[in-house]
């Protein structure tokens, strides 16, 4: 078997079919794009809420792992690192 071959089935076996991880990382996606300010966020952002999406498809179509969710909180660390925010207000009990 080649390697290519390989490591599909693996995540097949990981995750669940292509197809439906697919599926479900585009029905994600597209709710995400229904958001009003969607269209307006940087390619950065949307790029790393694809990811997220998809990381979020294979854990709920397939085993959950470890590493799955430090892939969602690396996603989520970029966007940190690498999108602008609007100023935030303090709140009254902050100094």
């Amino acid at each position: 078997m080649n390697e290519v071959k390989e490591i599909l089935e693996d995540r097949a076996s990981d995750y669940g079919s292509f197809s439906n991880v697919a599926k479900i990382t585009q029905d994600i996606v597209k709710a995400l794009e229904n958001g009003a300010s969607w269209k307006t966020r940087e390619a950065s952002f949307q790029v790393a809420f694809y990811m997220i999406a998809n990381k979020m498809a294979r854990a709920v179509n397939g085993a959950l792992t470890r590493d799955t969710i430090l892939d969602i909180q690396g996603y989520a660390q970029l966007i940190l690192d690498n999108c602008d925010f609007k100023q935030e207000g303090r709140r009254k009990n902050e100094s």
